[in-house]
Formats: structure tokens, C-alpha cells, sequence
């Protein structure tokens, strides 16, 4: 019998954690109630800072409190994988590396919004029976989407209180992004946004062209860029 390696036995640890309350989540749904979740998706090089606070304040408008979340933060507190910081190019490759692997290691495409899910019921008070009960005029900001599975299951579990927000950024945009404000080789930005698009080779790595078209609302990104 082959014996578990440690980053497979955390993984089926955080697996039930995320699940079980991404669960009780969509069991006690309540459209009058509900939170608002809005999920972003963007290609890697897409300059997303301005349309991210443009967006948390409309909702501010709208008498509702934005939360944002990210999944990279997940995967690198919550999760302990690695990540480097040695440079832009090996932050967003280790990323890319340890999203995959948790979630071949779970054998579930979608782990990584289940976790997202659990951590927003952590910050719920629970009614009487242990369900988590949701904030009243709090709406997520997710960032971001990068598998449709992710997007389906966003959708089962929130119904109309989930909205995706896709945003554009031509390639050659966002080749100069990476390459003059990140310093990324231009040899190496070209391969991580091949990746990030559709990772022929891994069953479980990020498929973002395939994200993408799923939207509610479409945003050309440079009409927010501020720089």
C-alpha cells in the first residue's frame, strides 16, 4: 500500500473543511436574505486593481458592504503552498502550480471556490440549528475565476445572488503589463499567459479561455486603466 504524502492528507483535511460548509451554504440559501457574490475572471497581465475598486464602489452605492476575496491569498494562508516572491514571474507560477495541485490532490476542479465558499460562512453568525446565516448587504468580490467549474458551482450554490464579471485585456496589453511594469522576460510572459489560458497537458490546471465567455457582464479593461 502506498502511503499518503503530507500535501495529500492536508488536502483531504482542507477538502471536507471547504465542502461541508460550502454545503450548509446552499442548503440554507434564502433569496430574500442572500449575499451578493460577484466573481471575476481575467487573463494573467490583465491590469485589474482600477476595475476591482471601481466595482466595490458601485457597490457601495447600492448601501451594500464590499468584502473582497482572493483565491491566491487561500492558496497561499490557508492552504501552505509555497509560494515564491522572488520575482513577479515566479509569484504567478508558483500560484498557477499550487492551485493545480490541490486540486488534483482533491480530484475536484472546483475546490478552490468550495474553499472561497467556506471561508465567507466562517465569517457568518449560525442559527439555531448550526447554519450559517448570511451577512445582510454584503457583497464578495472573488478574484478569480479560473475553471468553468468554478463558475458552475458559484452559480449552484448562489443562484441569482452570483454574478461573473469577465474582463478584456488584449494579449499584446497584456504581454507589456507583465513585461514593463512586472519585469518579466518577454519569453517567459508569453509562456504564463499560454498557461494560464488552457493547460493542455494537466487535466486539473487553469482554463481561463474557457472561463471567460461564461459572464454575466463583459469589461474592456483599458477603459479603467488609471496608470
Amino acid at each position: 500500500m502506498t502511503e499518503k504524502s503530507d500535501s495529500q492528507e492536508s488536502a483531504g483535511v482542507e477538502k471536507t473543511a471547504a465542502i461541508e460548509p460550502a454545503k450548509r451554504s446552499a442548503e440554507s440559501f434564502r433569496s430574500e436574505d442572500a449575499e451578493l457574490v460577484f466573481g471575476v475572471a481575467y487573463a494573467a497581465g490583465t491590469y485589474i486593481e482600477p476595475i476591482v475598486e471601481a466595482l466595490k464602489d458601485y457597490i457601495r452605492r447600492f448601501g451594500y458592504s464590499p468584502q473582497e476575496v482572493r483565491i491566491s491569498e487561500y492558496i497561499r494562508k490557508r492552504l501552505k503552498i509555497e509560494v515564491s516572491d522572488s520575482s513577479e514571474a515566479d509569484r504567478i507560477e508558483s500560484l498557477i502550480k499550487g492551485g493545480n495541485r490541490i486540486c488534483r490532490d482533491t480530484k475536484r476542479k472546483d475546490f478552490l471556490v468550495l474553499a472561497t465558499v467556506a471561508e465567507i460562512a466562517e465569517h457568518r453568525e449560525q442559527e439555531a440549528d448550526g447554519s450559517p446565516m448570511p451577512r445582510p448587504r454584503t457583497a464578495y468580490v472573488v478574484r478569480s475565476l479560473k475553471r468553468p467549474e468554478e463558475t458552475a458551482t458559484l452559480r449552484q450554490i448562489y443562484h441569482p445572488g452570483f454574478y461573473q464579471i469577465s474582463v478584456f485585456a488584449g494579449e499584446d496589453e497584456r504581454l507589456k503589463y507583465l513585461t514593463e511594469r512586472k519585469g518579466v522576460e518577454p519569453g517567459r510572459a508569453k509562456s504564463i499567459l499560454d498557461k494560464d489560458q488552457r493547460e493542455q497537458d494537466d487535466e486539473y490546471g487553469q482554463r481561463t479561455r474557457d472561463t471567460f465567455h461564461r459572464a454575466d457582464v463583459f469589461i474592456e479593461g483599458s477603459r479603467f486603466d488609471l496608470r
